[in-house]
């Protein structure tokens, strides 16, 4: 197999890791998710050919006596971003086995991209393997 072949494999992996990631974490909002109330605590965008826009925001849980403080960033739509301030009331969406695994409740996070770009490189990788194949096949023959 080629470097590049080695390097798109590689990019593959951690595409899928990435997916799987996200996967698991949709799985367990959906199975044992609990929605409380939080707070945006930043916004931030990046330009460029893919834009993103995101929030990062603050939720606490327990009792007056015990609270517990955590927060959050998250990409969200364009549309969603430019309704909100920092200081904005939000709803956000915990794993109630493990709290600090949440997400703005309505605005999951992206498990299609990551498969997706994971299986563009995929291809890339049989074609490296192919004209690699090729390329002895060729070398053999001469």
């Amino acid at each position: 197999m080629s470097v590049l072949g080695a390097a798109l494999l590689l990019l593959v992996l951690i595409e899928f890791g990435i997916g799987y990631g996200n996967w698991q974490r949709e799985n367990a909002l959906t199975a044992s998710g609990v929605v409380t109330q939080g707070v945006v605590t930043n916004l931030y965008s990046t330009t460029g050919r893919s834009p993103e826009y995101w929030v990062d925001y603050r939720f606490r849980l327990g009792t007056q006596d015990d609270v517990l403080d955590l927060t959050g960033s998250q990409t969200v739509s364009q549309d969603f971003y430019n309704v909100l301030i920092v200081g904005k009331a939000i709803s956000i969406r915990y794993d109630k086995y493990d709290a600090t695994v949440s997400e703005i409740d309505g605005q999951p996070a992206s498990i299609v991209a990551p498969f997706a770009i994971g299986g563009l490189l995929l291809i890339g990788v049989v074609i490296c393997c192919v004209a690699a194949i090729r390329f002895i096949r060729q070398k053999q023959a001469q």
